[in-house]
């Protein structure tokens, strides 16, 4: 027993900073517990089940494949839309709305399911830039069809759902009234257009989507500023000097060199960095965080925190270039390699974010950072299908293209209602009818004596060939 006092008591001197806890530990006649490295053990292993949510978000986003990866973003902005009228309700109800599932929270602006705006505010730019994706994918569809497919209902309604869930987001951003959200907001609106103009579809239609996220965004603005014009500059009026996140940072620092090279131990802040506040500090509110994740980090891990973060910027980045560079993404699709070039975006978003405030230690916000690494690797799963990630595309494409065809082949009678019709009859009457390139099936053969129809008028040939038929005109 006695040795192993020795032992631990010389760790303890060997390590900066643990002087306080030995003699602590002197003064109540106990022996000195086995925690040489991490100052508060029990914080330290919370922190590390904290990350089995995020770790395991990520292994199965590995599993998925393109397509699925693809399913998870729309359930992504979904949620996000759900979060934004909840927000909606809490502003309507007011401060004491018992939407506001916690005790501390904004009482004056929206939170959705958070407790705080900043985090709030993290989640709609980041499933703002996966709605981006949406809004250029269908816009580049409905840019492939022709000119009388191009505003069907089938061909323009998930353009109109993705641009709704735009500007609904952005006009929640304006509502929760977060400095750093507004200003990532308008960071992730500028990516955006570079998502627009690096999309490799069609030069042409990539300039129309710009112009298209232009009119999205000049509209979400300008109807979100009209209703919390007065309530943003209000929260940009005080002197982001005089906040207390500054002092935090500050004394956050401080600490963390005097426990280098090892650090406290993850989890451990609150207690830390109240035996270093002085009397001028306890005039700010509790201090649960450093509200600068890069320094808490450091506090907390010593040396080995900016040596992984290094590690993991070294790793970032060498997944992100393919991504821009277009290069070794196998059978990715266009819109599949959009969601990836957002992932990179939302990542760097969250890390700006991490320099005055604490966004990745939400749970939500792990979540989404998890599935935004996972999309940057490449599935171990892969679609039946090459191009799988296109299907949609190119059997919408197809089929409307089928339809014009046929519609423009059948030659209705003359009169208002045949722009109407037209699609209809394409669809249920079989492409080969109008053609005239295979054979017809017997069910479908005229008649002698039928004269319903002028066009089905054809009379048979007596050596059992099919009727011959007009070539199709030419579109008008």
């Amino acid at each position: 027993m006695a040795l192993k006092r020795v032992y631990w008591l010389v760790l303890l001197m060997a390590v900066p900073g643990r002087e306080a806890i030995s003699r602590t530990y002197a003064l109540l006649g106990r022996d000195l517990p086995a925690q040489p490295l991490s100052m508060s053990p029990s914080a330290t292993w919370q922190s590390a089940l904290s990350m089995l949510p995020p770790l395991a978000i990520f292994a199965c986003s590995l599993l998925l494949s393109y397509r699925e990866r693809r399913s998870v973003s729309v359930l992504l902005i979904v949620m996000g839309v759900v979060s934004v009228f909840l927000g909606l309700l809490q502003l309507a109800q007011g401060p004491e709305s018992p939407l506001r599932f916690f005790a501390f929270t904004n009482r004056e602006d929206a939170v959705g399911f958070f407790a705080s705006r900043n985090c709030y505010a993290a989640l709609l730019y980041a499933i703002m830039i996966f709605a981006v994706c949406w809004v250029i994918h269908e816009a580049m569809v409905v840019g492939s069809l022709s000119v009388k497919t191009r505003f069907t209902t089938s061909a323009i309604l998930w353009l109109f759902v993705s641009f709704t869930a735009l500007v609904a987001f952005v006009g929640a951003q304006a509502m929760a009234r977060s400095r750093a959200g507004i200003i990532l907001s308008a960071t992730a609106l500028i990516g955006a257009f570079l998502i627009a103009a690096t999309d490799r579809r069609s030069r042409d239609r990539g300039q129309g989507a710009s112009r298209l996220l232009l009119g999205i965004m000049s509209f979400a603005i300008v109807f979100s500023l009209q209703f919390a014009l007065f309530r943003i500059l209000a929260r940009f009026s005080v002197d982001p000097l005089t906040d207390a996140r500054v002092l935090f940072t500050a004394k956050t620092f401080e600490a963390a060199k005097f426990y280098m090279p090892f650090g406290t131990g993850l989890g451990t802040f609150v207690p830390i960095y109240a035996m270093h506040e002085k009397a001028p500090d306890l005039l700010y509110v509790y201090a649960n965080h450093a509200h600068n994740d890069f320094a808490e980090v450091w506090l907390e891990t010593g040396i080995a925190g900016p040596i992984l973060a290094g590690l993991a910027l070294l790793v970032f980045l060498r997944a992100a270039m393919p991504v821009w560079g277009r290069s070794g993404l196998g059978d990715a699709s266009e819109i599949d390699v959009a969601l990836m070039k957002a992932a990179t975006l939302v990542l760097v978003l969250f890390a700006a974010h991490s320099l005055v405030d604490y966004p990745l230690r939400t749970a939500a916000i792990m979540a989404v950072s998890a599935f935004s690494c996972g999309l940057l690797v490449a599935p171990l799963s892969r679609d039946k299908s090459v191009h799988k990630g296109a299907a949609r595309t190119v059997e919408l494409d197809h089929a409307l293209e089928r339809m014009a065809h046929s519609a423009r082949t059948s030659r209705l009678p003359d009169n208002p209602l045949s722009a109407l019709i037209e699609p209809t009859i394409a669809l249920t009457k079989p492409a080969e009818r109008w053609e005239g390139t295979e054979a017809w099936p017997e069910a479908w053969r005229p008649k002698a004596n039928d004269k319903s129809d002028d066009r089905d008028a054809t009379p048979a040939t007596t050596q059992g060939k099919p009727p011959a038929t007009d070539p199709p005109e030419k579109p008008q």
